[in-house]
């Protein structure tokens, strides 16, 4: 059984030969050090592909970056040292010195709530590039390729501010709402150029929630985004249909999602993905829920076990989300967010060495306690 007909048979419910596994992101300092050599002298294809095929991965995520933007163009300099880069969307950010995580934001491109209806988005020619990189990955290898995109509120909060976003929900919603409907359209239709490029599952990447619960109240969404994401997602998957091909829709948020779960599932994906056990999101309770609607990727614990653990910490946690949510298929081993440059390289392989221990179908009653 090669790599796209285990996470099919997963994402469609049904058992495979094993649980299959994989990444939306790996920071390639991390990566670097599985490979033994410089962050700089990384390949993007080939030496992404030794990590692949080292680790035994099934999906892999193409285009996942913490920008809106394949353009970055460096402006300046930080009084820290760090680069100052402007975004393919004009957003000004000063770079992290961490690795692969969220730059910070220091200057939007839209300053008032009338600017939304001013302000230009980038051609979506910006996005070729991506695309080609998803056609390559489809055409060289028997991954199952995943291409990220944006949602209504995770990314569009750098075009105006993250507090601005907040404020604006209630002193002028009828401009933030026009920016989150241009905004998962357009997409949308970034979507459907992955999806021509062969792509197997578009990520609707949007953080809407924290360890508390939902950023933002309930109707908010209920009124606002969730119907901008419906139309999206809808969208993208009448694209598939049109060029007859089978197209996955995950949805990715941080955070404890429980209690916007049946919205969620309303919008119409396919998967959710991280399910971050450290915010509070109890993987077998959604399982028993939601297990026959969803495909559920992620679960292992990036706060504490993977970071900070022991290789047979590594190994527990993976048994105890095998025993959870591998029942009948739906279930897709990852981190609960991506595999970060604090990470020892053996507390990686410790995943996928008790993966090809635990997650064996047909499952051991042992194993599953």
């Amino acid at each position: 059984m090669n790599h796209r007909e285990r996470v099919f048979l997963a994402i469609r419910h049904r058992e495979p030969d094993r649980v299959p596994v994989g990444e939306w992101l790996i920071d390639k300092n991390l990566m670097a050090r599985i490979l033994g050599k410089g962050s700089k002298d990384l390949d993007p294809f080939e030496d992404i592909l030794r990590i692949c095929k080292l680790l035994d991965l099934d999906v892999k995520g193409v285009d996942c970056t913490f920008e809106p933007s394949p353009y970055r163009e460096v402006i300046g300099t930080s009084r820290s040292g760090r680069p100052i880069v402007r975004d393919g969307w004009g957003a000004v950010y000063e770079e992290s010195e961490f690795g692969s995580l969220t730059a910070s934001l220091v200057e939007s491109p839209i300053k008032k709530p009338k600017d939304v209806y001013t302000y230009r988005f980038p051609p979506l020619s910006l996005y070729e590039k991506n695309a080609q990189e998803v056609e390559r990955w489809v055409r060289e290898t028997d991954l199952c390729i995943a291409a990220d995109v944006w949602g209504g509120r995770g990314m569009i909060t750098p075009l105006m501010g993250y507090e601005n976003y907040m404020i604006w929900s209630i002193t002028h919603p009828e401009e933030l709402e026009f920016i989150i409907h241009r905004f998962t359209a357009y997409n949308a239709e970034i979507a459907k150029m992955y999806i021509d490029a062969g792509a197997h599952i578009i990520l609707v990447d949007d953080d809407i929630a924290g360890n508390q619960g939902p950023f933002m109240s309930p109707s908010f969404y209920q009124r606002v985004l969730f119907p901008a994401l419906k139309r999206e997602i809808t969208a993208i998957k009448e694209h598939a249909r049109k060029k007859g091909q089978e197209v996955f829709v995950f949805f990715h948020s941080d955070g404890n999602i429980t209690t916007l779960l049946d919205d969620l599932v309303n919008l119409g994906i396919d998967g959710l993905h991280p399910l971050e056990p450290a915010a509070g999101v109890d993987l077998g309770w959604v399982k028993e829920r939601y297990g026959d609607r969803l495909c559920l990727m992620g679960n292992i614990d990036t706060r504490e076990i993977l970071p900070y653990g022991k290789p047979e910490d590594v190994r527990r946690e993976v048994r105890r989300v095998i025993q959870q949510a591998a029942r009948g298929g739906g279930l897709i081993i990852a981190s609960a967010n991506m595999l970060t440059a604090d990470i020892p390289v053996e507390n990686v392989f410790a995943i996928y060495e008790a993966v090809r221990e635990f997650g064996v179908y047909p499952l051991s009653i042992a194993d599953l306690g």
